[in-house]
């Protein structure tokens, strides 16, 4: 928590549970063994990429995943553990500081440069499901 290579690693599950049709069934970070380590942001983030899924084929989404990963491979053996979650959230708002907001934003922007629809893809592929319905 509190680096890009875990929203990377949130991406690249979540492309992989949609087009598989597995459940979103949530995020951790450090493997469990660091306390306080995983927030409702990367939650959000699981949810809106999984969205971004809908309706493309496995070919398109493993080439995405193939990008997210090369966003944290190189961290594989020596994961950066980041920072506990009093260290990233405002703890009387809980609301995310502006540090981990920035790179929320970071990454949801670079998987919006290769082609994914972080705000809107749940809403066509919604559409297009209603209009298939009614015909």
């Amino acid at each position: 928590m509190g680096t890009n290579e875990v929203f990377w690693e949130v991406a690249a599950g979540a492309l992989i549970g949609a087009v598989c049709g597995l459940n979103q069934h949530g995020v951790g970070a450090t493997a469990g063994n660091e306390r306080d380590h995983t927030s409702g942001l990367e939650a959000r983030f699981q949810i809106e990429t999984a969205h971004a899924a809908l309706g493309l084929t496995r070919k398109e989404i493993n080439e995405c995943v193939i990008e997210c990963l090369s966003h944290y491979e190189h961290t594989l053996d020596n994961p950066n553990i980041g920072k506990p979650f009093p260290e990233i959230y405002d703890t009387d708002a809980l609301e995310p500081k502006g540090e981990w907001l920035d790179k929320y934003g970071q990454v949801k922007f670079e998987l919006k440069k290769i082609g994914l629809d972080l705000d809107t893809g749940w809403r066509k592929v919604h559409h297009a499901s209603n209009l298939a319905s009614t015909l």
